[in-house]
């Protein structure tokens, strides 16, 4: 339901692989918008590529889920996620006939931090989203919770599948009195939608 019309988007651009792409090289209205978002995507989908391919493994071989994670991965995090260890590590496992969990798992689904503050389920529920979207295609299992546990002194980020098994933890650098959101576990429910669960979480029947 995004309407272009409610937003300025004029001097917009985005710096991807040392290119600069500008809003104003497309044209008017939301069209103009659609292709400039379309270009950005697709540079970091170039990028991508790259440092797929200059770690030793075949871009093209990927699956489309598999690709689309990589790529929205690290839209949200930055280019140079693309070639962080821990991705390249991914890279690798992916292409084996039965990939390490736990090496996929520390790609996905570690940085849940924002830059000047402290860590956020938000940020955990779109790693679990982009996570869920490939599970199926690498022998992975479904994540349906992630909760923060603020009891220490930086926040420790947990994800948990259907059975409320621990599927991966993450001890961030973040205190956990910058915790930033309200509530601190985020559920999956039956539909596909993510929703925040009142504190304490109400115990099971």
């Amino acid at each position: 339901n995004f309407d272009a019309s409610k937003l300025n988007t004029d001097g917009a651009y985005k710096d991807v692989n040392g290119v600069r792409i500008k809003r104003s090289s497309f044209k008017d209205g939301s069209a103009g918008v659609e292709e400039f978002v379309a270009a950005v995507i697709e540079s970091f989908a170039v990028v991508a590529k790259q440092k797929v391919e200059e770690s030793g493994q075949n871009w093209d071989l990927l699956s489309t889920p598999v690709k689309r994670a990589i790529v929205s991965a690290g839209w949200n995090i930055g280019e140079g996620h693309f070639a962080s260890t821990d991705m390249k590590a991914a890279y690798t496992e992916m292409s084996k006939e039965k990939p390490n969990q736990a090496a996929l798992h520390k790609a996905f689904l570690s940085v849940v931090t924002f830059a000047n503050g402290g860590a956020a389920t938000s940020l955990a529920r779109r790693r679990a989203e982009e996570w869920n979207a490939i599970a199926g295609e690498v022998g992975g299992t479904k994540i349906e919770r992630v909760t923060a546990d603020n009891s220490g002194t930086n926040t420790v980020m947990q994800y948990y599948d259907s059975n409320d098994n621990l599927l991966f933890k993450k001890q961030t650098n973040r205190s956990s009195s910058k915790f930033e959101n309200t509530n601190v576990t985020q559920r999956l429910n039956s539909q596909g939608t993510w929703y925040e669960v009142p504190n304490p979480e109400p115990k099971k029947p």
